[in-house]
């Protein structure tokens, strides 16, 4: 372990002194922690270039004061006498965040232990994954090409990805673009802050939809961005409801609304293309899942459709190979293409060059497709199943975006208990169904979804555990209070 150490031989004071000082102000400022193992003295002499006896007598005099304790046989560490006193939170000087932001008063999600009735969603289940394949394409990209992996990436992403992707999305989506447009991303988070580096500044007015997705508010709202929550009903955003005054960015979800689940018509499509083309106005089309369409092919995208080059599309890996990939990507239009890879080179270097390798061979070869062709059946009877079982146990249910996607949304009838209530009850009993916040989605004004709507997710759980749980919610909810004018089947 390297230390940082400096020592100063021009200085008066002794090298032993400079030691001693330097290792104590380590450990009192908690950089080098209670429990943790010194280098040996040999070690710590060499690295430093001084005498191993210098180092000893250093390391004897933070013992005597109680810093640094030995254990026989298995070396010089930091006095675990120490734990507590580190633990002390240190104050700053430098004034605070401001924390009344939405996006950084919340705290980050992370990933805990599921219940074995998981209804979440957005991302493949474990089963999903194409394991095999996977595994033959990183071993034969590794002993092809395995120096690559020294070399330091492009910011635009490997030239052979961003072919496969683009000639994927021909077909599958309707685009007519060329493989200088496709920018390789760690996903949608990475994709909006380029975006917001070229058009967001203080002030900026961007349309977002009511409800929608929260971390992407989050993201405009860090860069001071001033958002236009604009309402959706079951066919997605409302064009009649945009705003007439210049607007920077409008943020949809048009193929499978986010949390809504609506799919925006092409008469609604082409309303909103003119809107933009009338306030100047980019459109961030958030195609999130639309890979997953159960009952008509997906409605070709609006960079598609659009007549002029006001489009940036969004996509990602995650919904059908796994949020562990980290690889999406964006479609710019050309005259866009320098200055969002120069905004994307401020956030790193490149993606891993591994993983676009693999995934570029697993698109061209083929294998992509046929996942989702496995994908698309698996999910379309998890999704059957789960529509069977809350009508066979809640009746005549109203669900949103069962067309399409990783989830419905279903709204609860008048009378019953309060959604959010609902999904404390279900997950005291190791059941997990989710509110809008837990969700990822945010609702501004009136809480017309949020007291009312659950988001049920499908991809990931078995349709086993899908009837199971959802015979477990029926007995929960019955025995709620305030939930009258529940249907007599919730006690089956």
């Amino acid at each position: 372990m390297q230390l940082p150490i400096q020592i100063d031989r021009n200085s008066p004071t002794p090298l032993q002194a400079q030691l001693t000082t330097q290792l104590r102000q380590l450990i009192l400022g908690g950089q080098i922690r209670s429990g943790t193992v010194l280098p040996g003295s040999r070690e710590m002499a060499v690295n430093l270039r001084l005498s191993r006896n210098t180092v000893l007598l250093s390391y004897d005099r933070l013992t005597i004061e109680g810093f640094l304790e030995t254990r026989a046989a298995k070396g010089t560490f930091v006095s675990r006498r120490l734990a507590r006193e580190q633990a002390v939170p240190r104050t700053s000087p430098c004034p605070p965040i401001d924390t009344t932001r939405a996006w950084a008063s919340r705290s980050v999600e992370v990933t805990q232990a599921r219940p074995s009735f998981d209804f979440s969603f957005g991302n493949p289940g474990a089963d999903a994954f194409p394991a095999l394949a996977w595994r033959r394409l990183v071993l034969q990209k590794l002993a092809q090409t395995g120096t690559l992996l020294a070399r330091p990436g492009d910011p635009s992403g490997l030239p052979e990805l961003r072919h496969a992707i683009a000639d994927h999305l021909g077909p599958a989506r309707g685009l007519a673009i060329h493989a200088d447009q496709v920018i390789i991303v760690s996903g949608v988070q990475e994709a909006l802050n380029v975006i917001c580096r070229l058009f967001a500044v203080g002030g900026t007015s961007v349309v977002i939809e009511n409800p929608g997705y929260r971390r992407a508010c989050e993201v405009f709202d860090s860069y001071g961005a001033r958002l236009q929550p604009v309402p959706v009903d079951r066919d997605g955003l409302d064009p009649v409801l945009l705003p007439e005054q210049p607007v920077s960015l409008a943020y949809v979800t048009p193929s499978h609304q986010f949390p809504t689940g609506g799919t925006l018509p092409i008469a609604r499509r082409l309303q909103l293309l003119a809107w933009a083309e009338r306030t100047g106005a980019w459109i961030i089309e958030d195609d999130h899942d639309s890979d997953f369409r159960y009952d008509s092919p997906p409605v070709v995208s609006l960079a598609g459709m659009a007549r002029t080059d006001n489009v940036i599309y969004l996509g990602t890996f995650s919904k059908a190979i796994g949020g562990g990939l980290r690889v999406g990507y964006m479609i710019v239009p050309s005259h866009l293409t320098r200055a969002a890879i120069t905004a994307k080179s401020i956030f790193n270097g490149g993606t891993s060059w591994l993983d676009q390798a693999v995934l570029a061979d697993f698109i061209t070869g083929g294998g992509y497709a046929k996942h989702l062709r496995r994908l698309q059946r698996m999910y379309k009877g998890r999704l059957e199943v789960l529509l069977d079982a809350l009508r066979s146990h809640f009746g005549a249910v109203d669900l949103h975006g069962q067309q399409g996607g990783m989830h419905v949304l279903w709204r609860l009838p008048r009378g019953w208990p309060a959604a959010p209530h609902v999904e404390h009850a279900a997950r005291s009993r190791g059941i997990a169904v989710y509110g809008l916040r837990s969700g990822m989605a945010v609702e501004y004004g009136a809480r017309t979804h949020t007291d009312t709507s659950l988001l049920l997710g499908y991809a990931s759980i078995s349709e086993t555990l899908i009837r199971k749980g959802i015979a477990r919610l029926a007995e929960i909810i019955s025995d709620s209070p305030g939930s009258a004018g529940v249907p007599p089947a919730f006690g089956a």
